[in-house]
């Protein structure tokens, strides 16, 4: 009889099931190699005597949400930001003081890199590259200066947490989740409370998994993405009752925290984490959320408060219809330009409602004659409709993008049997009502409306934004050079066989 007994991490998941291979052996009477099936979808082979030749992480072929990690700051530079916030929060820094410091601190760093060069004159490693990618010149997980080395921390469907560093690809660390239900479909959310950009305070990232059915009780997971340490796991509400929107607060608390907000299903809210410095922070916010019932067809604003939650609006679709997209804007987007010339060099302003949401709902009529698609442009804090179209004789599946002060979105139509994409844009017009700031209280004109309809020769699967400008120019010009490099030699080509 052989006893094999092989330790687990304590970060490692259970058996699942286990696959014994026995053979003869000159030295030994018998061996035998042990393939171990973890819960976390992981595999490993472990040898007599007790020694794991390989494991593999099969759970990564099922990525559900991924995030890129900005790396922490050196030592030295991390020292000079510590000497800029105490300087900030001190009523009346000393000069001299402050002096003082600047010098010790450059002179700490004059010495460090003189170190560092000599040790590497030594080593004959100077002129040499000291990780494969050659834009990246600074060792181990420290922030390099054009910050291209990052953590990727992924989450897999099996309720592992990964750490990954983008430059070698390695596993820095992993987390598995040992209390969600194996039977339940999980749906995990990545938020980033707080990057590494605020020493001395640790960044923080959440996991929130969600169980599909809601027959189960939600998990938060708060944990550092650049160590994997996990700071607090806990359960939320009671199985009756299910989280509907989670967003994180555009502010953050004393500490750098974004906090979170959630939203019940019986009109409660939840903070995390929940302390009085976060609910202060949420008095002073004007803060409105919305959620859409695509059962009933009603996307109602509500607006919360810590200990109040009232419904301010309420819009329908018609009853013969159910909503079965909604578009809105992403929060702090980017815009290009305020403005579009015209041609007699004047400038139409774009309509930019941060607020507005865009709902399309189908009819529930199977019969092709009486199909339509139903679309509502919605101000989520007023409720007010900026535009409303009916399409006759449309079906979905509809995909739809909302950016700026465009809409575009892809229909079937169902008469000419075809794709159909519509595009709008919406302008203020030759006058901006307010060039500070957009409030949606504000009793301003219709906007103007410009829309094109056109045929698109196959379906659709998905529609995104790309805002690689520069890239999309050089790929442009990439292919008209190309296109016309091979065109060139395509007739030469042709004059070559005409003279043989």
């Amino acid at each position: 009889n052989s006893i094999l007994t092989h330790k687990l991490e304590n970060k490692d998941a259970g058996i699942e099931k286990i696959y014994v291979n026995m053979f003869l052996k000159r030295s030994t009477p018998i061996g035998f190699r042990l393939l171990v099936k973890s819960d976390d979808s992981s595999v490993m082979l472990v040898a007599h005597p007790n020694r794991v030749m390989w494991r593999r992480h099969e759970s990564l072929a099922e990525i559900v949400d991924a995030a890129m990690i900005d790396l922490p700051l050196s030592d030295a530079d991390a020292g000079i930001e510590a000497e800029f916030d105490e300087s900030s929060t001190t009523k009346r820094p000393m000069l001299a003081g402050m002096f003082a410091k600047r010098i010790k601190a450059q002179s700490q760093q004059l010495l460090s890199w003189f170190r560092q060069v000599m040790k590497e004159v030594e080593e004959g490693t100077l002129f040499k590259h000291k990780t494969r990618d050659p834009l990246i010149q600074v060792e181990g997980l420290t922030r390099d200066p054009f910050s291209l080395h990052k953590m990727i921390v992924v989450v897999t469907k099996s309720g592992t947490l990964f750490g990954i560093d983008s430059l070698s690809g390695d596993i820095v660390w992993r987390h598995y989740i040992p209390n969600l239900e194996k039977s339940a479909r999980w749906n995990f959310y990545f938020y980033v409370q707080r990057t590494t950009a605020h020493f001395p305070h640790p960044p923080q990232m959440a996991l929130l998994a969600l169980d599909s059915d809601h027959s189960q009780q939600p998990v938060l997971l708060t944990f550092n993405p650049i160590t994997g340490e996990v700071n607090k796991q806990k359960s939320l509400l009671r199985p009756d009752v299910h989280i509907i929107q989670v967003m994180l607060l555009p502010s953050t608390d004393a500490s750098h925290l974004r906090p979170l907000i959630l939203l019940n299903s019986d009109m409660t809210l939840q903070l995390f984490p929940d302390s009085t410095d976060v609910r202060s922070l949420i008095n002073t916010l004007n803060l409105f959320m919305y959620d859409v019932d695509t059962t009933s067809g009603t996307p109602p604003g509500v607006f919360p408060k810590p200990r109040l939650n009232s419904t301010t609006w309420v819009v329908k679709v018609p009853p013969s219809h159910k909503i079965s997209t909604v578009a809105g804007k992403k929060m702090l987007e980017k815009v290009d330009s305020l403005g579009r010339p015209l041609a007699d060099r004047s400038v139409i302003f774009k309509y930019l409602n941060p607020n507005a949401i865009a709902v399309v709902s189908e009819s529930l009529d199977d019969n092709v004659d009486r199909s339509s698609l139903f679309l509502l442009i919605v101000d989520a804090v007023t409720g007010q409709t900026i535009h409303s179209s009916y399409h006759k004789k449309a079906t979905g599946p509809v995909k739809m993008i909302h950016s700026e002060n465009w809409l575009l979105y892809s229909y079937w139509n169902a008469k000419a049997r075809r794709t159909e994409i519509t595009s709008m844009e919406f302008y203020e017009g030759k006058t901006q009502h307010n060039s500070t700031a957009f409030s949606s209280f504000e009793v301003r004109p219709s906007p103007l409306l410009c829309q094109q309809s056109y045929i698109f020769p196959t379906g659709m699967s998905s529609v995104a934004i790309d805002f690689d400008h520069f890239f999309i120019s050089t790929v442009l010009i990439g292919m008209f050079v190309a296109a016309l490099v091979v065109r060139r030699m395509s007739q030469i080509k042709q004059l070559k066989k005409a003279w043989k």
